[in-house]
């Protein structure tokens, strides 16, 4: 019995998710090696549970996505045209 051929539109769509899953989960661990590059926040220890615990407490879960549309825009295409 012949496998059917998954279609492009589902094999097109499953990279777009994947790609936006790796962005949601990567994007906070982004954010803290930014800002532990750049300084960090003023009151922070270096550390990157300090750099979080800070971040979570001064802007909340926003402040852990700061800046994700970016990124979302130009990871999830590549990911679905590629997968």
């Amino acid at each position: 019995v012949a496998k059917k051929p998954d279609s492009a539109l589902k094999s097109f769509l499953s990279g777009g998710v994947g790609g936006i899953c790796v962005v949601v989960v990567g994007h906070p661990l982004d954010l803290i090696k930014v800002r532990m590059q750049t300084g960090g926040i003023a009151g922070a220890s270096g550390s990157v549970l300090g750099i979080f615990a800070n971040t979570f407490r001064s802007e909340g879960m926003r402040g852990l996505y700061r800046g994700v549309s970016a990124p979302l825009l130009a990871v999830s295409p590549i990911f679905a045209i590629s997968f």
